[in-house]
């Protein structure tokens, strides 16, 4: 009784949060779609109208709703100063907006937020798909080489297989407890989509890995102790992948023909990278980027391009921001070890590595997960219908512990 009437207040706490994170990520799709106007505004004006109000609502309940221990604003201080003067130096709001979400989350539950995520982005796919059907839209076609890239109502080939990709991700985590052969069936199909429509090779690789990982999680999901340490070797091979691209990208990885070889695979993610490494350097609280730059007087142009996430959050929200983000997406993973939602750890490691071919991973509209690292930063409890088919689908309140160690 005690619990339910604890989840009764705080889901009552979190009435605000969901308003806004429906209007938002409910306008994101529609922005990242050649969508012009809604019922004749300019879709501009129509982001623009959403994000004031979401704001109002998100600081309403940051300001008002929630409640703070010392040391949870403390780490509020500590945590938020940087992201804020980054994304000032920066002018570029997509971090901060999700962090933004992050802290507005103290009350919210992951599950209930992702059930919401999916059935949002569910509809908005479907609006978009029949808008093009109708022609009411238009579709951008592009090519790789000789191959055409279909963007299906997008604006770009990648953000639809961004897309595909995320809602295969919240499928199965919605089906952690039952996961059998149809899920696999969509999984394989998904693949099949995004490597023959967008021929989105990141989103492909990224479903390819998820593949490989949910087969694992099946076959071992009853032995918790093999699955703990699985989980621990991935937050390992996470902080390793993510420095080790930084270190690709610091380096002139053409001088090299084995590294540039795993360069083209990866569609030059490393030496573009590198390019615009050499031309804005780091700075400890970020900078501004441009994607083109330039230089009449030498009747030259730069063309820039930052598909790494890590190098993008290094580059743009500067060294403090990336030393932030790694350690509390780690805190993160590990939390969730300790209260048995595993497969959460295996989503958060595959958009962690996808995070190396795409900018998405710190993006909330097309990486809804980061929203859970409001529970390692509140010390909130996970409570969830089993996190394994060891948890027999009982009721479980697992107790969180009062410090994270990033002790792996």
């Amino acid at each position: 009784m005690e619990i339910a009437a604890k989840d009764k207040k705080e889901k009552n706490k979190s009435i605000l949060l969901y308003i806004s994170f429906i209007l938002w990520f409910a306008t994101e799709m529609i922005v990242l779609s050649t969508v012009n106007s809604v019922f004749g505004c300019p879709i501009d004006s129509v982001n623009t109208i959403v994000a004031l109000f979401v704001l109002l609502l998100l600081t309403i309940q940051i300001l008002f709703v929630q409640k703070y221990s010392f040391k949870e604003l403390s780490l509020l201080f500590v945590i938020s100063l940087p992201i804020i003067i980054s994304a000032y130096n920066s002018d570029h709001l997509i971090l901060a907006s999700a962090w933004l979400f992050t802290i507005a989350s103290k009350y919210v539950n992951i599950d209930k937020i992702i059930d919401i995520a999916f059935w949002v982005q569910s509809l908005m796919m479907a609006i978009i798909f029949s808008l093009l059907f109708f022609g009411r839209i238009n579709e951008i076609i592009t090519y790789r080489g000789s191959t055409i890239r279909h963007s299906c109502g997008f604006v770009q080939a990648n953000f639809l297989g961004m897309m595909v990709f995320q809602l295969v991700a919240m499928h199965f985590y919605r089906r952690r407890n039952k996961i059998g052969i149809i899920d696999f069936v969509i999984l394989i199909v998904a693949g099949l989509f995004t490597y023959l429509v967008p021929n989105s090779q990141s989103a492909f690789w990224g479903i390819i890995l998820f593949f490989i990982l949910a087969i694992i999680y099946v076959l071992v999901h009853k032995n918790e102790k093999v699955l703990s340490k699985i989980c621990r070797m991935l937050i390992r091979l996470f902080l390793s992948a993510a420095l080790f691209s930084i270190f690709l990208t610091y380096m002139n990885i053409r001088k090299s023909n084995v590294l540039m070889s795993f360069d083209r695979a990866l569609s030059w993610r490393f030496s573009t990278g590198h390019m615009t490494l050499k031309y804005y350097g780091v700075t400890l609280l970020g900078q501004k980027i441009y994607s083109i730059v330039k230089r009449p007087i030498i009747g030259y142009v730069y063309r820039f391009y930052l598909d790494n996430a890590y190098m993008a959050i290094l580059i743009r929200y500067g060294v403090v921001v990336l030393i932030f983000f790694l350690l509390l997406y780690s805190a993160t993973m590990i939390y969730f070890i300790r209260n048995r939602n595993y497969l959460l750890v295996f989503i958060l490691f595959v958009f962690g590595i996808y995070g190396i071919m795409e900018t998405n991973l710190f993006s909330l509209s097309k990486n809804v997960f980061l929203i859970s690292m409001s529970y390692p930063f509140f010390s909130k409890e996970y409570t969830y219908p089993g996190g394994t088919d060891i948890a027999e689908n009982k009721y479980r309140v697992s107790k969180p512990r009062r410090k994270i160690l990033i002790t792996i």
